[in-house]
């Protein structure tokens, strides 16, 4: 009879953790897991970085800052596909506005930002207040505390946020340290290594995605 009981329990408990997943603060059956699904699928956005129940960060920064609704995200630049060569970055997003860059490292942490300002190779700071950060893992959302430093553009890094490089993807980053010095431009409440954990870290792929509006 305990092993009858044992083996009901363990069914039913695989039963439970494939009806329900944990999503943006609650749970949520299996009917709704489908819905954002095809949510992912009809923004067009295919990734293995950012999961279906994690689009909510990005939607609520947008509409935070922009007051706008996304209506798709195009992709424009995948590191594992076109290489991770800083060069390679620039010949795909440059002159790009409202784009999303999302980051996994090579130890798991994901995270990313949003800016509606144009890359490119100027090696100059591009100063704005509508841009933001996100680490998918905790869930959270930065925003930019003044118009400066929105974003970095150099001709010898990938994409870059911040004043003093919140989140720093370098060339051939998936050999090279990239950096996590969140909190100077974006507002971390004070935690350190927001983004990656730690303060350097190896690339394992990043994606940038151009985002449409339905009011554009």
């Amino acid at each position: 009879k305990i092993k009858e009981l044992e083996g009901l329990i363990k069914k039913e408990s695989e039963n439970i953790r494939n009806n329900f997943e944990y999503y943006n603060g609650e749970y949520k059956t299996s009917d709704e897991i489908v819905k954002l699904k095809e949510k992912k699928k009809k923004y067009g956005i295919d990734t293995n970085i950012l999961r279906y129940n994690e689009l909510y960060l990005i939607e609520t920064g947008v509409k935070t800052k922009l007051n706008k609704n996304i209506k798709k995200f195009t992709l424009l630049f995948k590191a594992s596909n076109e290489g991770f060569l800083a060069s390679n970055f620039h010949s795909k997003c440059d002159g790009k506005k409202n784009t999303v860059t999302l980051v996994e490292t090579l130890n798991g942490k994901r995270f990313g930002g949003f800016t509606d300002i144009a890359w490119d190779q100027s090696n100059s700071y591009k100063h704005g207040s509508n841009g933001f950060i996100f680490s998918l893992d905790d869930k959270s959302i930065y925003y930019n505390k003044s118009n400066q430093n929105e974003i970095y553009c150099h001709s010898g890094y990938g994409p870059t946020f911040g004043g003093g490089h919140d989140f720093y993807i370098c060339d051939k980053c998936n050999i090279s340290n990239s950096s996590d010095n969140s909190g100077y431009t974006y507002d971390t409440k004070g935690k350190k290594y927001a983004m990656a954990g730690v303060n350097n870290f190896l690339v394992k792929d990043y994606e940038v995605y151009k985002v449409e509006f339905d009011n554009n």
